[in-house]
């Protein structure tokens, strides 16, 4: 008797799961996923623009303010395989807009302000001086090769200005520094006053960044 009713139950757990519709992302995931993975990519803190960095900034600044996610993400892989391909989808469409920000910027000769105002246009992002220092980089680096190895060559970019520093903050932002400076020769722009400080909503976003170096990435590929 008490066999069968252990058989009864399994087979009753066995009904609720198969009833169980299968993780989607949901509309309002997929919103804050493209609202989070811009405001990464313009985040002054972020070590890499490719690979799983900017990916897992993205996951844990979800899965951290419980937006849309599953309460069962970290037993549901293919709750994880979705959310991670949607993420890095997100972060793919990003980058490509930055670049067309980027390219069109150069193409109409505009300074270094305007591209910073395009770049945050429709974000809750703020045009900051560190900001407009990042993208005098990425300026420089796509006049030097605006092919398929852009993103690759910002990171290695990157990754030889926090050697070269010998990853000390003031030296990093002071050779970032550099290249506005030299941007705003390029295309003679004048120095307008940005702030330094950031909104409250992008400050989450960079202390989220900040506190995952390129060797801490939360979640495996």
């Amino acid at each position: 008797m008490l066999f069968l009713n252990q058989c009864v139950l399994m087979n009753k757990l066995d009904q609720i799961l198969l009833a169980t519709p299968k993780f989607a992302i949901s509309d309002a995931l997929q919103d804050n996923i493209n609202s989070y993975s811009h405001a990464v990519l313009l985040s002054t803190k972020l070590s890499a623009y490719k690979g799983v960095i900017p990916r897992d900034h993205v996951l844990n600044i979800l899965i951290k303010n419980n937006l849309h996610i599953p309460d069962n993400l970290a037993k549901d892989q293919h709750a994880s395989n979705l959310l991670k391909n949607a993420v890095k989808e997100a972060l793919t469409q990003k980058r490509a807009q930055i670049k067309k920000d980027v390219k069109s910027s150069i193409k109409a000769k505009q300074t270094i302000y305007q591209l910073a105002t395009a770049s945050v246009s429709g974000t809750r992002c703020t045009v900051t001086a560190q900001l407009c220092s990042r993208l005098a980089l990425l300026r420089k680096l796509h006049l030097e090769d605006s092919g398929g190895k852009f993103w690759d060559n910002v990171d290695d970019r990157l990754v030889m200005v926090r050697e070269k520093a010998k990853n000390d903050v003031k030296k990093i932002d002071k050779a970032l520094k550099d290249y506005l400076k030299k941007d705003r020769v390029l295309y003679r722009s004048d120095e307008v006053a940005v702030p330094t400080d950031v909104e409250s909503w992008q400050e989450i976003v960079d202390d989220e960044v900040a506190g995952l170096s390129v060797t801490e990435a939360g979640m495996t590929a």
